[in-house]
């Protein structure tokens, strides 16, 4: 870890966290958790937004290794309120997500153009 600390000896402020795997958080901390504004990469993505107690919560981008995107909300380290999930074959779904999962009011286009919009549950 490179960065500052408190006067109790917690990562507090800007730092970076370099894991044993690879892995990195590089943002804000506060009381020796991620949270505020950071990016977490890591060999399945990179998340860029923000934290709260070292879960991903807040608006934010995650880019997953299979080219898929996922830019909007997340909530106690889950997609979770309203985003837009683009697929590496160029379909795109646009609406809520509960959980991960593509739920309630969405819209999906695959990549061929077909369009469906209307109500989702557990991404179907």
């Amino acid at each position: 870890y490179r960065g500052d600390y408190n006067e109790t000896g917690h990562r507090h402020g800007n730092g970076k966290l370099t894991y044993a795997n690879g892995d990195c958080y590089d943002g804000e901390w506060k009381e020796g958790k991620a949270d505020g504004r950071g990016t977490f990469r890591c060999r399945a993505s990179t998340y860029e937004g923000l934290w709260h107690q070292d879960l991903k919560h807040g608006q934010a981008t995650e880019t997953y290794e299979d080219e898929s995107i996922y830019m909007g909300e997340f909530e106690m380290g889950k997609r979770h309120g309203h985003g837009t999930l683009k697929f590496q074959d160029g379909s795109d779904y646009t609406g809520n997500f509960d959980s991960n999962d593509q739920a309630a009011e969405g819209t999906f286009i695959w990549s061929n153009g077909n369009k469906y919009h209307g109500q989702w549950a557990e991404n179907y």
